[in-house]
């Protein structure tokens, strides 16, 4: 057998795709990045996927300028870069791209790539949903004509129930007729609508077909949603190596929730052996995203030194990130390593600012020990005594 290697069969449509896009056509070139993105028709490739859709966003494709957004968002076969990410949404959102205004919205929101603003969050929010609602008549007319993109949108707004009165049976008409024409995300919905019986019976085989139809288009929420079904059983044979796979395909898609239970399989062993050194790159991958969770337990793995060496500093450093994102039991890891002084200084200040906000989140433990800070004073400065009073006081905790 010869060692060169097996180049995957490239479809017809991918050739004639490749020929327009080459000529210039920004359309052409758009979908192509999406062939190369997706592995239809060709070999996934997500250079060569980044390299098309560069193009049709010069020529000012709204769509690849989204996508490029999404892939320097998520890291999707690039580094990660918030402030790229936001040139990309912007320049979509400019030419009234919806799903760019949200991503904006968020960016703005959680400070990536841009200083965090509130306001400016909510003003997006609002702008998009504006724009999602006025165009109810013209998705209305659409989706008479049958164009697939206007029937998800009109799903999305019964679903939601956002400018009409909600109706999961009228969304599940809409992605239906979508998800008969190959739409993705029709395909995606629809399979979360069967998932919990809204606007159907419940039925996990039909859920499962169809967020299979949309995870092989690579929808990464449904690859995302199979894993769970293959981890748990539901709608199929439960099979934890499959589940991994729809998990790691997902993952490197950007979507955090798969990168953290994809760090769970590794870290605890699901379905095959133990693997740490996995486990914290996923781990990794999903606390760069923000996840609390995923900070948490990669603060208690360099506490411990679970397969690698052990560093409090570290540790601290990820339980306080933890704590930012409001993970109480990060707040209690924390505050044990202040008092006895593992990987931080002893500050007695900054254990009592943290099991404030515990006690703020009705947190138990928090205040139990806020109430023994305040009997023990003794051994604090005045000015801690003080403030403590101040606070059992405000929160009628006495």
């Amino acid at each position: 057998m010869s060692n060169e290697k097996m180049e995957t069969k490239k479809s017809d449509k991918f050739l004639s795709t490749l020929e327009a896009a080459q000529k210039g056509d920004a359309d052409a070139q758009f979908a192509l990045g999406g062939m190369y993105k997706h592995g239809i028709g060709v070999a996934q490739d997500y250079p060569e996927a980044f390299k098309y859709y560069k193009q049709a966003a010069d020529q000012g494709n709204i769509d690849a300028q989204f996508a490029l957004g999404d892939m320097y968002k998520h890291s999707i076969g690039i580094a990660q870069d918030y402030e790229q990410a936001f040139k990309y949404y912007q320049l979509a959102a400019e030419q009234g791209n919806i799903d760019a205004q949200v991503e904006l919205s968020v960016m703005y929101y959680d400070g990536q790539g841009v200083e965090p603003d509130r306001e400016k969050s909510y003003e997006l929010h609002a702008v998009a949903l504006k724009n999602l609602q006025e165009g109810y008549k013209e998705y209305l007319l659409g989706a008479e004509q049958g164009e697939a993109k206007a029937q998800v949108r009109l799903g999305y707004l019964y679903k939601y129930g956002l400018g009409v009165e909600q109706d999961y049976e009228k969304a599940f008409e809409y992605y239906s007729a979508a998800a008969a024409q190959g739409d993705a995300t029709a395909q995606y919905y629809l399979g979360c609508l069967y998932y919990c019986g809204e606007g159907t019976e419940l039925n996990y085989a039909k859920s499962f077909e169809y967020l299979q139809l949309a995870a092989q288009q690579g929808n990464r929420d449904a690859q995302y949603d199979l894993a769970i079904m293959y981890e748990n059983g539901e709608g199929v044979e439960q099979n934890y190596s499959e589940s991994c796979k729809y998990y790691q395909l997902a993952a490197e898609q950007g979507n955090e929730s798969a990168q953290f239970n994809l760090g769970n399989f590794y870290y605890y062993g699901v379905g095959g052996e133990k693997d740490y050194i996995k486990a914290i790159k996923y781990y990794q991958l999903a606390a760069d995203q923000g996840d609390s969770s995923a900070l948490y337990i990669l603060g208690r793995i360099y506490k411990t030194g679970e397969g690698v060496a052990q560093d409090f500093v570290k540790a601290a450093n990820y339980f306080q990130r933890a704590v930012e994102s409001g993970d109480i039991s990060a707040q209690n890891e924390l505050d044990f390593m202040y008092k006895n002084d593992n990987g931080v200084n002893q500050d007695y200040k900054k254990i009592f600012e943290s099991y404030s906000v515990g006690v703020e989140q009705r947190d138990i433990f928090s205040l139990s020990n806020l109430d023994k800070m305040y009997c023990y004073g003794k051994s604090l400065k005045q000015d801690n005594i003080q403030g403590i009073e101040h606070y059992l006081d405000k929160h009628n905790l006495f």
